[in-house]
């Protein structure tokens, strides 16, 4: 049965293969892949410079409002209350200055780059306690008015919290060397690691629905559309080592073209920028982090969950038609119902990526929704296998003469 099974396989390989556009498509997919990189290298620039930028206009906000604070508290007849709060709002910005100042000073020299990770890392978490303190307490006022207090509240906290953990990890290395490199310039700084944990937050997954369309077009519905029907009447195998063969096929080959792009991107930019560092901590959700290599193992586990469960249904959505046409309207209105409930949902329901149909698109918001990843990939295997049973009983029973 292995063999026979092995045979199969090698001759759904041969017949993909055959064709040069699926030579093509793996070519065209290391070259998309590399593009996402590339495309957050510019990020990355970006980042310090919006950062150098923000720096510069807080420490002029700050020294004005700090001018202001103190001329009032030089005025006479204020009363004890009013006093001792405008005196609260002035050591806050009175820090806030100092800090800004500090930061900015680390983010410009020597062409926006660190002059010592440890210090610039002490400030960060000095300056973020300050500041959310402030905005808890009213402090920052009309400057920040328009912003959305909870959400810069999590980004502050998820700040620290990643810097604590950068401090920790490293301690020993500091003790010896204060003046040792551990941060990266930015959350999109492409280096090796970086570039393997970015990847999946970009559009890579819907990409791939693209791959495995075009990989289905010729394991079956091709098949189909053309008459070879006849082949699977009067080979030696039972159909149900066919449709077996063709998942396996069509699953392996997906995540082969996957890991081949993801493996190049890696290299590359190992070799341009650097290969980064595989304890970074990576903030999974609810305020908790993770090394950047479990995290990065989480996102590979589900992958592959996607990709099985997406040629499984791709094969199952074309027992039903001969017509490539019809496959294809049907596999954009399931992905279109998918992306409508996602988006109707997901703001005020944060439980709808865990869903199994939409947590095979959201992957990086499904694991930081849920950093326990078991319930949902218990749940999706379970649909796997469900799935599986219902396409190839689908395809044993199909009438293939009509």
């Amino acid at each position: 049965m292995v063999i026979s099974m092995l045979n199969l396989i090698k001759i759904e390989y041969f017949k993909i293969f055959k064709h040069k556009k699926n030579t093509a498509l793996i070519i065209s997919c290391i070259f998309f892949f590399l593009f996402i990189g590339f495309s957050n290298q510019q990020k990355d620039q970006n980042y310090v410079n919006k950062k150098t930028s923000y720096l510069k206009n807080e420490v002029r906000e700050a020294s004005s409002i700090l001018d202001s604070l103190e001329h009032i508290l030089k005025q006479s007849g204020m009363k004890s209350a009013e006093r001792k709060n405008l005196k609260k709002q002035y050591d806050f910005w009175d820090k806030e200055t100092e800090y800004s100042q500090l930061l900015l000073s680390f983010y410009t020299v020597k062409g926006n780059s660190y002059a010592s990770d440890k210090i610039i890392t002490d400030y960060t978490i000095k300056r973020n306690l300050n500041f959310i303190e402030g905005l808890e307490q009213g402090y920052t006022g009309m400057v920040f008015q328009y912003s959305n207090k909870d959400e810069e509240i999590k980004e502050l906290k998820n700040e620290i919290l990643i810097m604590q953990s950068l401090l920790q990890t490293n301690k020993e290395k500091l003790d010896a060397d204060p003046d040792i490199s551990f941060l990266y310039s930015s959350p999109y700084e492409m280096n090796g690691w970086n570039y393997l944990t970015i990847l999946f937050d970009n559009g890579m997954l819907i990409y791939l629905i693209f791959i495995i369309l075009l990989i289905m077009i010729d394991l079956y519905a091709a098949e189909m559309e053309c008459g070879s029907y006849k082949m699977y009447m009067t080979c030696p195998y039972s159909r149900k080592k066919i449709i077996f063969a063709k998942m396996i096929t069509g699953s392996s080959l997906s995540i082969f073209i996957i890991m081949i792009c993801m493996m190049t991107g890696f290299s590359i930019f190992s070799i341009q920028t650097d290969v980064g560092n595989s304890l970074y901590p990576y903030i999974a959700g609810n305020g908790t982090i993770e090394p950047c290599y479990i995290h990065f193992l989480k996102l590979i586990l589900f992958l592959v969950c996607s990709v099985v469960f997406m040629n499984i249904v791709f094969i199952y959505i074309a027992t039903f038609t001969s017509s490539i046409s019809s496959v294809i309207t049907a596999i954009a209105c399931y992905f279109l119902c998918i992306f409508f409930i996602y988006n109707l949902f997901s703001i005020s329901s944060p439980w709808i990526v865990q869903l199994p149909f939409i947590g095979f698109l959201y992957i990086s918001e499904l694991i930081k929704v849920q950093p326990n990843i078991l319930p949902p990939l218990l749940i999706n295997i379970a649909v796997i296998v469900l799935t599986t049973l219902l396409c190839s009983k689908r395809f044993i029973n199909l009438d293939l003469k009509n």
